[in-house]
């Protein structure tokens, strides 16, 4: 925990809590590390509803974490459950059930129990998809997120060693059969057997080192070169992108889309690749990745980045009192006993002549129409509150 540091006096922590020998060794180790600091931890337990007894399973989890001494809570992932793409899905709603909890608790720092065998995994998985440093880095110890810091203080640690942990310690365990589970990437590749555990972890180590200068190189090229408008809009040269190594242009090219598109993940290398080769050879026109569009104007050679207004999210009532995240980019805070509102884009306006004005008004701003129409608009009883111009 050390690397992480500094953290605030009585750190307030939460531990993600699936049960197996990883998370409960994680827990006792949390546990241990803010007793001495005279701190509180947290213990978050998803319940993904995806199997029979999942229920009973998350608040059995639940109840060894209060045998320790530790609160716990059971977050329960409700509607209906996607047919594709399982695992990446729940993983999302894993992460925002999470994020929300540490919200509402005031908790700053999340850790999850991912070790070494994880790090080597996720390298051998994205080796076979043919990523590139960014992705051969692996998983990160650290991620910041909107209110909180994620992090993974056992990267270093082999399973082996948390096992042993937990058997010291005398804790239960629970089996996730999805761990193995042939239909899942990762289950397939722990059925075939061991990896080449020192050549990925070199290979990982290397690509950190890339990553690294990767991102310093961003970060100075953002700084001399990029405009963002409050709304979200980004703004370049469109020539700044022939100007720098295709490497950089794609790492630029997805944190925009990943910015200016909320998106949770990040495209495709390949998608990258083809938008910024289009980008560098064409005078005029758009191209679309990610939910973000991504058009050169004509006139001046700029580049401009935005939400794509086709996937912007449906209108949303939100009570008093309710904190709600909509289009996975703007917040909308209401305050205790107030009327409900509805937020939703503009192009959704009933109203037409509300609509022209504020259309209008975004032009005035040099805002282009594509991107005015996703903007946000708060509504109560079809009266204009709030929007960001």
């Amino acid at each position: 925990m050390a690397r992480f540091s500094p953290f605030e006096p009585r750190p307030r922590l939460a531990v993600a809590l699936s049960g197996g020998a990883d998370s409960m060794a994680l827990l006792a180790l949390a546990r241990e590390w803010v007793r001495d600091r005279e701190g509180d931890l947290l213990a978050l337990i998803v319940d993904h509803g995806l199997r029979p007894g999942s229920d009973r399973e998350a608040a059995e989890v639940a109840g060894w974490a209060r045998a320790l001494g530790v609160g716990a809570e059971v977050l329960r992932w409700r509607g209906p459950k996607p047919a594709s793409r399982i695992q990446e899905r729940a993983r999302e709603a894993r992460y925002a059930l999470l994020r929300e909890a540490c919200r509402r608790a005031g908790v700053l720092h999340l850790l999850t129990a991912h070790h070494r065998d994880d790090l080597v995994e996720t390298v051998a998985l994205r080796r076979m998809r043919g990523s590139g440093p960014r992705g051969l880095a692996g998983i990160l110890p650290e991620r910041f997120l909107e209110e909180l810091r994620l992090l993974r203080p056992l990267l270093p640690v082999p399973r082996a060693r948390l096992e042993a942990t937990r058997r010291a310690r005398g804790l239960p365990r629970l089996e996730d059969p999805s761990n193995l589970d042939p239909r899942f990437a990762r289950g397939r590749l722990r059925r075939a057997g061991s990896l080449p555990e020192a050549e990925l972890l070199a290979e990982a180590a290397a690509a950190a080192r890339r990553r690294a200068d990767l991102e310093a190189a961003l970060a100075r090229f953002c700084a001399r070169r990029l405009r963002f408008h409050p709304t979200g809009l980004l703004t370049l040269s469109a020539t700044a992108l022939g100007e720098v190594s295709p490497e950089l242009a794609e790492l630029f090219l997805e944190r925009a889309a990943m910015v200016a598109g909320g998106a949770l993940h990040p495209p495709r290398r390949r998608q990258l690749a083809a938008l910024a080769a289009a980008l560098r050879h064409e005078g005029e026109g758009r191209r679309t990745l990610a939910g973000c569009i991504f058009e050169i104007v004509p006139e001046d050679r700029r580049l401009r980045i935005g939400r794509e207004p086709g996937r912007v999210a449906p209108p949303r009532l939100c009570p008093g009192g309710a904190r709600v995240l909509w289009d996975r980019c703007w917040w909308l805070e209401t305050e205790p006993g107030s009327p409900p509102v509805t937020i939703g884009a503009l192009a959704a306006l009933e109203d037409g002549a509300l609509r022209r004005r504020l259309f209008a008004r975004a032009r005035g701003c040099g805002l282009p129409r594509w991107f005015a129409a996703g903007l946000p608009v708060v509504l109560r009883e079809g009266r204009l509150l709030l929007w960001p111009l």
